[in-house]
């Protein structure tokens, strides 16, 4: 699917389609119902992130430290289901990395300005320190629209990730294939 259509910005709309589908499907959330209509209702957890697409210059920065956007798919929804939906949306998909040829120019000047400063910043660690070892670069692109199918270069399923909101506990890949891979995409 997204080799075909690209990375669709934040639209809670589509969002709370997919939300009211998932509570019909999963019995075990259908006591949460009121409590996501009362969330439905605040208009800025709503509108939260709308029309924006958040990408990452380092996979191991998302594994590592923010596996739960590969966990449990959408941080949209796990604020609207809270820690009761966290089992749900687990069994939902495969953790997938999408791997982009981002170009400069989508980014905002400020981060191409906050990117080149952390690309300095690493030229003098290996120049002054230890040039065997690559830290964690946390470096996040904020997009304010679609990614089209053009950028998307590849993708692969991590073997394991850390879910942040579970103790920092190593989660497997059960099923490390998406439709893509099986040639069904």
């Amino acid at each position: 699917m997204y080799f075909r259509e690209g990375i669709r910005k934040n639209d809670p709309d589509v969002l709370a389609a997919r939300l009211s589908a998932l509570l019909d499907e999963e019995s075990g959330l259908a006591y949460h119902r009121p409590k996501v209509a009362e969330l439905l209702s605040d208009q800025e957890l709503y509108d939260r992130d709308r029309g924006r697409v958040y990408v990452t210059a380092d996979d191991k920065s998302l594994i590592e430290s923010a596996g739960h956007y590969l966990i449990y798919g959408s941080e949209w929804l796990m604020c609207m289901l809270g820690h009761a939906g966290h089992e749900a949306l687990r069994r939902r998909g495969v953790p997938t990395m999408l791997q982009l040829d981002l170009p400069l120019s989508a980014a905002t000047v400020r981060e191409r300005s906050q990117l080149a400063e952390t690309l300095l910043q690493e030229w003098v660690r290996i120049k002054v320190n230890r040039p065997d070892w690559v830290p964690e670069l946390d470096f996040t692109f904020c997009l304010r629209g679609d990614v089209p199918p053009e950028w998307l270069v590849g993708h692969y399923h991590p073997e394991t990730v850390v879910d942040v909101h579970h103790s920092y506990i190593p989660r497997r890949t059960a099923n490390p294939y998406c439709a893509h891979c099986r040639g069904a995409d």
